[in-house]
């Protein structure tokens, strides 16, 4: 659902890389340079609610000022967090495109993505310890880092699956899925300039991404 500085890596995921880090700032409890979305935004959130499934969450959207970061990232307890960096990378007044950023990364809530990596996790844990359980305690504290490593960041078919609802989530409220191909284009061109410095290699191309965006859009008569 598309996560570093511009010159360094793209947006993920949740549309671009690791959730984690921006994770542990908010969920501390302080929403340091995280703030309310304008009208807009809220608009184009609140449109696609509506076509959400979970109960368990109040979804809220913020903004984070964070010019050279273009990032979108999804917290599990309901909030979705868009950099200002990434508003200004995309086209002004794409509400199309946005709106496939806010439907990608509320389809990993949606699908429960984080709550599947940290049973992944857990279960890494478990066959690692087992593996070292006779070692010393430093093999088993390397066992719990390197399982960390192993799961952080949604997987290659997460990644798939969030693009593929969050097709189908903007499409039913109303917004066309080709804001896609915005948002994907400009993940392309900046893995073109800059490289595909991420920390997960096993996360799809942009490349591949805008082909199954496309695909999807040749199915529907788009």
């Amino acid at each position: 659902m598309w996560k570093k500085a511009l010159t360094a890596t793209l947006l993920m995921s949740g549309l671009a890389a690791a959730p984690a880090l921006a994770q542990n700032r908010y969920e501390r409890g302080s929403n340091a340079g995280a703030y309310q979305a304008d009208a807009r935004l809220e608009s184009i959130f609140q449109r696609i609610l509506p076509f959400t499934q979970r109960r368990d969450l109040s979804y809220r959207l913020l903004l984070q000022r964070d010019e050279s970061t273009i990032n979108a990232y999804a917290l599990t307890d309901g909030r979705l967090i868009l950099t200002t960096g990434l508003l200004h990378a995309l086209p002004r007044n794409d509400d199309n495109a946005l709106a496939f950023v806010m439907a990608h990364e509320l389809s990993h809530l949606e699908r429960r993505h984080a709550e599947r990596l940290a049973t992944q996790d857990n279960l890494t844990n478990l066959g690692l310890g087992l593996l070292v359980r006779n070692q010393s305690d430093l093999l088993r504290s390397a066992a719990g880092v390197g399982s960390r490593l192993i799961t952080s960041g949604y997987s290659r078919g997460m990644e798939a699956e969030a693009d593929a609802s969050g097709l189908e989530l903007m499409r039913m409220a109303g917004y066309n899925p080709r804001g896609a191909i915005t948002t994907l284009e400009l993940f392309r061109n900046l893995e073109a300039t800059q490289g595909r410095a991420r920390v997960f290699p096993t996360h799809p191309t942009a490349v591949d991404r805008l082909r199954d965006a496309q695909a999807y859009l040749q199915q529907h008569g788009y």
